[in-house]
């Protein structure tokens, strides 16, 4: 049997990879936005939203979190949302 190195990486990924239940995740002052764009539109709206916060005098603080709702030939539906310190 053949097993790719990027087969075998994704198995040590999953083996070290624990789900936990009933946990809260907070976050404040976020910036978000949802729409069905294509993949190669999605780079373009990150970026116009990251001009949006510093013309607002906003800074990113910490990483984004991001959700693929449905995925419907090349359009996907996506939300983003981006924590902000002011």
């Amino acid at each position: 049997m053949f097993i790719s190195k990027r087969g075998e990486q994704n198995r040590k990924r999953v083996e070290f990879m624990t789900i936990s239940t009933k946990q809260i995740l907070d976050k404040q002052n976020l910036i978000s936005f949802r729409k069905k764009l294509r993949a190669t539109e999605l780079q373009a709206y990150a970026e116009k939203m990251m001009a949006y916060v510093e013309q607002c005098g906003a800074v990113k603080v910490g990483g984004g979190i991001s959700a693929t709702y449905a995925i419907e030939g090349d359009v996907m539906d996506v939300d983003m949302y981006l924590p902000l310190g002011l």
